[in-house]
């Protein structure tokens, strides 16, 4: 059972990492080319 907590928590954490990193990718691309590409 703490096997799987701690694999949901490495799940949890890089979908964290991915969602913050996808923003500020998001961020910079929307500066260089503003309402380009916008995805609803």
């Amino acid at each position: 059972m703490m096997i799987f907590i701690a694999l949901l928590g490495i799940v949890v954490s890089v979908n964290a990492v991915r969602a913050i990193n996808q923003d500020l990718t998001t961020t910079k691309t929307e500066a260089r080319q503003p309402n380009e590409h916008k995805i609803p």
